[in-house]
């Protein structure tokens, strides 16, 4: 059972990878590295968010903790999902946690190229405060990395007010570079002897504290009930309110907004903040102090949740205020639906009202199939205004709620389609768009649980699959190594790399090379027989001498290897020929011990990979 001595608990607002430099400097270095390499995690710099793998799983398990509440407490995933949620689906190893969009409105692929280095105000060195290192000391005996200083668009303490630092204000050095390996924890005193934890600097402007403190906001905030299209809804609205072109109730004109989105967000960020011009589709901010220039985009259509910290607080609002009015969906523009998907649970009953009676126009006769989402909700919420307005006999009577439940709990149940088939069916019946108004607990609850059974089988899959790989690779091996040594004497030894394995087993070279990394057994065994292959290219040289009748000796050998006869080399030689008698014209094995070892290593991990693999596909 793998464990560690001392796991110690993570501080207020630690960023992970803080967490996780003080786990390895309290068990120390190499045990840390062991217990990654054997839970075969990839061993690269973890600074922020880290992407779900059972790997990673395993190690979260050894210290007490799991991959969601890491996410939302370890890391800066709240800041961005208050931004750039998605309204349906959720990350991958988690049960509650919405998936984040991009700033093209697409689910991320993958969390670690979200954050500290991969966005607008990115973060190559980390950032530190000099009150925060003095209070960390005072409070916990030691200092640590925190979240919010991290965070893009941070660049000033939201707690003293004092400008965050990346390097040392004498020698100008960095702290910790983001670079691979474990991150240098924070220190209290630079090489040069100043102490970090003096306060040397000009107060940054007002603005840029108010920014910290919208973003410290936004990262303690809890997961968010709202998405990302009604955040860019409610943000236009305000946009619209402080230019003073929301004049009535109507739904914006599109050439009022592409003049907003074009160039009143501009104007509200260049009136509060310093900008220093623009470069393609960037804008670029004057950062308080030496901490350069900060890029942000310079289009709303393109905005994520660094631009939405500034623009809130450049309209001289609150998080609170903002978080409260997306809670309630109170914004000054109704909700519209465009190329997005219409939530019911954020729409009022005029927003709705409007929507329906411009899709109904186009079938007056059967207003359900105009939008049958809209039409439950009216007929639902606002009955008499839909008979007024849409006068003729009611098409049906209204199901019971245990009724539609059946219905739905019936095409959920259904075990001769995959659990992506049937949730793409049953968003198309009507019992489910009742049962979003006035039953939205129960659905969810049910929707949650087939999405998570098609995770979990998606994950089974995905794991069969790499097994599969694994197998293949450790049998191209074995075949390459088995053909040097009982194929024809002609034959030459030579390194493995991964495009001899790839034209084996026709897997892609990538494929090969992701198989070799995540197992570290098979990598270890291919680097011991990539070092052998001088002496079984010797082996092979003398072999061929043998059946030629020609008499052995170190030069003769390494002239048939092709072989230099340096003193390495030629004491390969004569333990290749003190060695000789032991081998038949054709020997099936090596003569080092350590081959050995490597070859069956390689038979060990294939054995083993085929058994779990083909456990695992009679359970599924």
């Amino acid at each position: 059972m793998l464990g560690l001595p001392f796991v110690p608990p993570p501080y207020d607002d630690e960023i992970l990878g803080s967490w996780f430099a003080r786990i390895a400097l309290f068990n120390t270095p190499g045990l840390w590295r062991s217990i990654l390499e054997r839970l075969h995690v990839a061993s690269g710099t973890v600074i922020d968010m880290v992407d779900w793998s059972s790997e990673f799983g395993r190690l979260l398990d050894i210290l007490g903790t799991t991959y969601e509440e890491v996410l939302l407490s370890r890391t800066t995933l709240p800041y961005w999902l208050c931004f750039d949620a998605c309204a349906e689906g959720v990350t991958r190893g988690t049960v509650a946690v919405p998936q984040l969009l991009n700033s093209k409105g697409r689910p991320v692929s993958a969390l670690a190229r979200i954050g500290v280095r991969h966005r607008s105000g990115e973060i190559r060195r980390l950032r530190y405060c000099p009150e925060c290192l003095q209070a960390d000391c005072r409070s916990c005996g030691e200092p640590y990395w925190h979240r919010i200083h991290q965070v893009p668009g941070v660049f000033c303490c939201p707690y003293h007010g004092c400008e965050l630092r990346a390097t040392c204000p004498r020698c100008h050095k960095a702290l910790a570079v983001c670079t691979v390996g474990t991150v240098a924890l924070p220190s209290t005193r630079c090489g040069c002897g100043f102490d970090l934890r003096r306060d040397c600097s000009e107060p940054p402007p007002p603005m840029f504290i108010k920014l910290a403190r919208i973003s410290l906001a936004a990262l303690r905030s809890e997961v968010p009930r709202w998405e990302r299209a009604q955040v860019r809804r409610y943000l236009l609205s305000e946009l619209i309110r402080h230019a003073n072109h929301c004049r009535t109730r109507d739904f914006v004109r599109d050439s009022i907004e592409q003049d907003l989105r074009a160039s009143r967000y501009t104007t509200v960020l260049s009136a509060a903040f310093d900008v220093l011009g623009r470069s393609g589709k960037l804008l670029k901010l004057r950062t308080p102090g030496d901490q350069g220039l900060w890029q942000i985009q310079a289009f709303f259509s393109g905005v994520c949740a660094p631009e939405c910290c500034a623009l809130i607080a450049a309209l001289g609002m609150s998080f609170e205020l903002a978080a409260k009015s997306l809670r309630t969906g109170d914004s000054a523009s109704e909700p519209r639906m465009g190329g997005q998907r219409l939530h019911l649970q954020s729409i009022s009953i005029n927003a709705a009202r409007k929507q329906f009676a411009a899709k109904a126009a186009s079938n007056p006769r059967r207003p359900s199939q105009a939008h049958p989402r809209l039409y439950w909700f009216l007929r639902l919420k606002d009955p008499l205004w839909l008979q007024r307005n849409f006068p003729g006999p009611i098409e049906s009577e209204i199901p019971s709620i245990d009724s539609d439940r059946k219905k739905i709990a019936s095409v959920l149940r259904d075990v001769t389609k995959s659990p992506d088939l049937r949730l793409g069916n049953v968003q198309s019946y009507a019992a489910v768009a009742r049962a979003r108004v006035r039953d939205g607990d129960w659905l969810h609850t049910r929707l949650n649980k087939l999405r998570r059974m098609s995770e979990t089988a998606r994950l089974a899959h995905a794991e069969l699959g790499r097994r599969a790989r694994v197998v293949l690779v450790a049998g191209a091996v074995l075949s390459i190594i088995n053909a040097e040594l009982v194929g024809d004497v002609s034959s030459k030894p030579r390194n493995i790399y991964q495009r001899e394995i790839a034209s084996v087993t026709a897997l892609s070279r990538s494929q090969v090379g992701d198989v070799i990394r995540s197992n570290e057994e098979l990598r270890m065994a291919i680097a011991i027989l990539n070092e052998d292959r001088f002496r079984r290219q010797l082996l092979g040289a003398l072999r061929q001498l043998q059946d030629a009748g020609k008499s052995l000796s170190v030069k003769t050998i390494c002239n048939r290897a092709g072989l230099a006869a340096v003193p390495e080399i030629a004491s390969m030689v004569q333990e290749v020929i003190l060695g000789r008698t032991r081998f038949t014209r054709k020997p099936t094995v090596s003569p080092k011990p350590q081959l050995d070892e490597a070859l069956a290593l390689v038979a060990r991990v294939r054995d083993r990979n085929r058994a779990h693999g083909r456990n695992e596909s009679t359970a599924a």
